[in-house]
């Protein structure tokens, strides 16, 4: 063995010194990338040279002759030949800090490309890499050119034959991450999911050279060294491929459709709706549909938005109804007035809006059956007519129009209640958005105590008391896993879906702009080759994955359905756990499921915000009755129930009373909000103070 390793380092003294001389003259001219570039080819030619230079010498059958087995021969000439490969990656490497003790140097350092140099660990591996496909290719081919040339083929049609063992079984990694420019190893960082990503690709990396290591070696012991032609080798050796592949995808797609059929039966046994049918609102007629007026409220809304675009604008930054038209300037205050009390057009919508909130039902025409790419648009229209309508409410309350403004009020709260038949969560945060919107509004109205009588109050109380604050997820599991989504419609072989993700542009539409339900960018049409390879590899390949994905999608959702009856303050620490499972889930290829489903602390927080709206307005009204009724307000919040209201609410962020205190003439009942601190009442994003409250000054 000592023989053979000092007979391929005299073979190679002089290939040794001309490497060593192209690696020192990169080193003075090339930045990192350049240096590294050269380390590859350098790893090339070795590979090439180790066996075709012992069919150039015609050393072959003297070097057979010798009393040694042909398995360590090979061995000592593959890890030569590597030898010096690693020997040149690690000289590099010490001579690009050993130049940085030179000025010149170092000025050149602060403009190189360090990508490279932060991951030593994937360049050593393509180096090993890049070695051992050539040098399999050599045994093949035995020429040099040829060699060079078709080594990359090779190593790609290993992978590819591979292809169904590495997706199942490595599958830490999404479709979106896998073929993402940013997907290469070398550009992600150090969060728990690029850590997956980095060991994902080292496996890949690793396997590949593993095969053509070991396939080099039957190579050359059956075809090489006994003469036989090694084309028949390399034909059953790539049979062997074939059959473990066409075995792991038989594996894999067997226990995925196992699994995915035991957690439907669990969403069933648990009464979850996995059919649009099951939770589509039932039809209405025109007469009583209040959808249909507020069709020509959005028609005659895309007129006022172009006519009036920097009203419009203005509008669009308010939430908060009273504080933000309270900042506006005086002439910004005059012309919104007049637009909203005054003009002819505006004052149409709005008798439009109070006409669809005497209707008895709404239901928008709204397309279920196409699943998850079901358009919404009602909902930011919907939107926008609700602060609209708060801004009239306000502008009312200013000119004294007191009268008006409760009417105003009580149509926006009628509006919010349209959405509470839609099965979808984000009608249900739009929902939300309207009633707060409308509860902000009546601010200065609550302020006058000589604009409201005690009819009124009773009146919004009773609105109040009405409001339910559940949350409709049923739609959500329906319409993304049911028998028309998105999973289903790729089990079922449309691969329509599938080209969303070769065009790698996913877009989680869940803001109230209209669009796509939950949208994915539509920007090329696919060429036939594009095509084919997103049926061959997506279509097949990965639909054990996509099986699994669909499974872990309702999992996800099956526990997460069962937190949506209790307070949030008891929910808190479940979903905190099970968003943390989501963001830990990133395999297999749980990339559909990821983009559809929104955190749990997040949709159950934006619920509690909700309630705690609702119950510090509620809490208000009643503290204004009891004044009225007694001339002052009372010390605790006890004295209200049951006189007044039936109980008093707790905070769902803590689960205890709501904290109200007397600010001279007025007071304040607020919630301690999402960040669970006391921040006596105040709500500033920026200061991250986020109390939910409502205040009476006099």
């Amino acid at each position: 063995m000592r023989t053979l390793i000092w007979k391929e380092w005299r073979e190679q003294r002089l290939s040794f010194l001309l490497y060593l001389a192209t690696i020192l003259l990169a080193a003075m001219i090339f930045g990192f990338a350049g240096r590294m570039f050269v380390c590859f080819t350098i790893a090339a030619f070795l590979g090439t040279s180790v066996f075709i230079h012992e069919n150039t010498r015609k050393t072959q059958e003297f070097l057979l002759s010798n009393p040694v087995s042909t398995t360590k021969i090979y061995w000592a000439k593959f890890l030569s030949g590597l030898s010096l490969a690693l020997i040149f990656f690690l000289l590099t490497l010490l001579l690009y800090n050993v130049l940085l003790l030179f000025p010149y140097f170092i000025r050149k350092a602060l403009s190189d490309d360090l990508t490279l140099l932060k991951q030593p660990h994937f360049c050593c591996f393509i180096i090993i890499l890049i070695y051992s496909a050539t040098l399999l290719t050599s045994l093949l081919t035995k020429n040099t050119m040829v060699t060079l040339l078709c080594s990359w083929f090779v190593a790609f049609a290993t992978a590819l034959l591979l292809l169904p063992l590495l997706i199942h079984l490595f599958s830490m990694v999404s479709i979106e991450q896998i073929f993402s420019p940013t997907a290469f190893p070398l550009s992600i960082g150090n969060s728990p999911t690029s850590i997956g990503i980095k060991l994902y690709y080292l496996f890949v990396l690793f396997t590949l050279i593993a095969i053509f290591a070991v396939y080099g070696l039957i190579i050359w012991q059956k075809a090489i060294s006994k003469e036989a032609n090694p084309t028949r080798v390399i034909l059953k050796l790539i049979s062997v491929l074939i059959v473990i592949s066409f075995i792991a995808q038989l594996v894999f797609h067997i226990t995925a459709s196992i699994s995915l059929k035991k957690e439907i039966k669990r969403l069933k046994t648990a009464g979850i709706p996995l059919t649009m049918e099951e939770v589509i609102p039932p039809p209405i007629s025109d007469e009583e549909n209040a959808a249909v007026i507020y069709q020509q409220a959005f028609n005659l809304l895309e007129i006022l938005d172009k006519k009036y675009p920097e009203e419009f604008k203005l509008l669009s930054h308010v939430y908060y109804v009273h504080n933000n038209l309270d900042n506006l300037t005086s002439e910004q205050k005059q012309r919104f007035s007049r637009l909203a009390l005054n003009d002819t057009d505006f004052i149409n919508l709005f008798q439009l809006l109070e006409k669809a909130a005497s209707l008895p039902a709404c239901r928008f025409d709204i397309q279920y059956e196409e699943g998850s790419e079901a358009e919404l648009p009602h909902l930011s229209k919907m939107r926008k007519l609700a602060q609209l309508l708060g801004a009239r409410t306000y502008f009312l309350t200013k000119t004294k129009r007191y009268k008006e403004a409760m009417k105003s009020a009580e149509t926006g709260f009628r509006m919010a209640d349209m959405f509470i038949d839609e099965p979808l969560s984000i009608s249900q945060f739009v929902r939300f958005a309207i009633d707060t919107i409308t509860i902000d509004s009546l601010q200065t109205i609550l302020n006058s105590p000589q604009s409201i009588t005690p009819d009124n109050y009773e009146k919004l109380l009773s609105e109040i008391e009405n409001k339910n604050p559940s949350l409709q997820l049923a739609g959500d599991i329906a319409i993304c896993g049911g028998s028309h989504s998105l999973f289903q419609k790729i089990l079922d072989g449309d691969i329509e879906p599938l080209k969303i993700w070769w065009i790698i542009q996913p877009q989680k539409v869940l803001k109230t702009t209209g669009g796509q339900f939950y949208g994915f960018l539509h920007t090329d049409r696919m060429n036939f080759f594009e095509s084919l390879v997103v049926k061959v590899y997506l279509g097949y390949l990965n639909k054990p994955a996509i099986q699994e994905d669909y499974r872990f999608y309702l999992y996800w959702n099956r526990r997460n359905f069962a937190l949506s009856k209790m307070p949030y303050y008891q929910l808190r620490n479940e979903a905190a756990l099970l968003d943390r499972d989501l963001s830990n889930n990133q395999k297999p290829c749980y990339t559909l499921s990821t983009k559809f489903l929104l955190p749990s602390t997040y949709m159950y927080s934006r619920k509690a915000q909700y309630i705690a709206t609702l119950d510090t307005f509620k809490l208000g009204l009643a503290l204004r009755i009891y004044q009225q009724k007694n001339g002052t307000y009372p010390d605790s919040l006890t004295f209200l129930a049951p006189e007044i209201i039936p109980e008093i609410p707790l905070d769902p962020f803590t689960g205890k009373n709501y904290i109200y205190l007397r600010e001279g003439k007025g007071l304040i009942v607020y919630s301690i909000g999402p960040n669970g601190k006391d921040d006596n009442g105040i709500y500033d994003s920026k200061k991250r103070q986020d109390d939910i409250s409502f205040k009476v000054t006099n």
